[in-house]
C-alpha cells in the first residue's frame, strides 16, 4: 500500500486519498460520508469510520468493527496509537497536507502496517476523526492477511495465553516502528509528544515494575481489559 502510495505521491497531487483493498465493499456514499468527517480543515488530519463485519458472502457477522474487536476510536493520542493502532485503512481518508508529510521508506521492515504508520504520521504532527457510520463491508475470508477478532473470545484468550512469546514480539515490534518514527518525525513533533515518544522508548530498557509504571502513567495501554491484562502480564 505504501509503494501505491509513494507512487501515486509522485506522479499526482491530489486534494484526497483513500485506500481500497480488491476485496473491499463499499456501501452507498463512502467517499461523502468520510469527506463530511473531514469539515473545513486547513491542516493534516486523518479520518476513519466504522465498518460491517461479514462472511466471504456478505453475511453479517456483527455490525460494527470497532464494538467487536473492542476499540475505543475515542484515544487517538499519540501515547495510545504507539501501543495500539485503531484505525483500520480500508475507512481511511486523509488530506494533501497530511500525505506531504508521510515518509515512505517501504522497505523499512519496521513499519508493521501502512494503515498504523500514516495513523502515527497524524496523531503526532495532525489531528484524528472518527465516524461511527459503518461505510463499507469488511470480508472475514480464509486469505485475510489481518482480520477482525472477537479479544473476549475463548480462543482469542486461549490462543494468546499459549503464545506468550508471539504476544512479547509484538510488543518489541511496537517499539522498533516507535524508534523509526522517532528517527524520522522527532523534530517536527511538538516538546510534549517528544517527551511522550522518549518515554515510550524507555520502556524495554526499565525493569517489570518501571515498565508497568510507565505504561500507566503515559497512557501506553492497551483498549480491551483482556488486552491490557495480557500487555502489563
Amino acid at each position: 500500500f505504501l509503494t501505491i502510495l509513494e507512487w501515486v505521491s509522485m506522479h499526482q497531487e491530489m486534494e484526497y486519498y483513500m485506500f481500497c483493498d480488491q476485496d473491499d465493499y463499499w456501501l452507498p456514499k463512502k467517499i461523502e460520508i468520510t469527506l463530511n468527517g473531514i469539515g473545513k480543515n486547513d491542516h493534516p488530519i486523518l479520518v476513519h469510520t466504522n465498518l460491517k463485519i461479514v462472511s466471504g458472502q456478505l453475511d453479517i457477522i456483527n455490525k460494527s468493527f470497532i464494538k467487536y474487536s473492542h476499540l475505543n476510536p475515542k484515544k487517538r493520542d499519540l501515547a495510545h496509537l504507539l501501543i495500539q493502532n485503531n484505525v483500520t485503512g480500508c475507512t481511511m481518508l486523509w488530506n494533501e497536507k497530511l500525505n506531504k508529510l508521510i515518509k515512505f521508506n517501504c522497505d523499512n521492515n519496521d513499519v508493521m502496517m501502512h494503515d498504523w504508520w500514516i495513523s502515527l504520521i497524524a496523531a503526532g504532527l495532525g489531528e484524528i476523526k472518527y465516524v461511527d457510520t459503518p461505510t463499507m463491508l469488511y470480508r472475514q475470508h480464509s486469505n485475510n492477511v489481518v482480520g477482525a477478532s472477537p479479544v473476549y473470545s475463548l480462543s482469542y484468550i486461549s490462543g494468546r495465553v499459549k503464545n506468550t512469546a508471539e504476544v512479547k514480539e509484538g510488543l518489541m515490534a511496537t517499539y522498533r516502528q516507535a524508534r523509526f518514527f522517532c528517527e524520522e518525525y522527532s523534530q517536527y513533533l511538538t516538546m510534549s509528544n517528544r517527551k511522550v515518544l522518549k518515554n515510550f522508548l524507555n520502556i524495554p530498557s526499565t525493569n517489570k515494575l518501571g515498565k508497568i509504571l510507565l505504561c500507566i502513567h503515559n497512557g501506553f495501554l492497551k483498549q480491551s481489559i483482556i488486552q491490557l491484562i495480557g500487555q502489563l502480564v
